[in-house]
């Protein structure tokens, strides 16, 4: 005997329950997603607007360990990002007898939007966990 058609439709229903609970899900999803691609561009050495860092005056790259000091965590609607006290002066970088001593090597996003690669990371992540949903 075959699915009958209430099967399909309990089928459809819990799929639907569960699209639903997506919401709820989001944050922690979009948090990993951001997280992932963070990671990637401190990895290569770029901001979270892709920028590139300035290297180091030994001429070695900086912030080495931004991807494993940088963190992004859910918070019920919310996503913060945290890093170590120190990072704070490469936000807006540092002077020393008047003259720039540390350059500007942003951990934290400019502007009051999410960057592009962010933004695409989440957008991924929520339309793949959708589809898996749906199926």
């Amino acid at each position: 005997m075959g699915i009958t058609g209430l099967e399909q439709l309990d089928a459809l229903v819990k799929r639907l329950a569960s699209v639903a609970q997506l919401g709820d899900e989001a944050p922690k999803l979009a948090a990993e997603a951001i997280g992932d691609a963070a990671k990637a561009q401190f990895q290569a050495g770029r901001s979270p607007s892709g920028d590139p860092w300035k290297a180091k005056k030994d001429g070695s790259k900086a912030l080495v360990n931004a991807p494993e000091h940088v963190t992004f965590v859910a918070n019920g609607d919310g996503i913060y990002e945290s890093a170590p006290d120190h990072y704070k002066y490469h936000r807006t970088g540092t002077k020393r007898n008047g003259k720039p001593h540390l350059p500007k090597r942003s951990v934290y996003p400019a502007g009051a939007s999410l960057p592009a690669s962010w933004q695409a990371a989440v957008d991924k992540a929520l339309e793949r966990e959708f589809a898996k949903r749906m199926r």
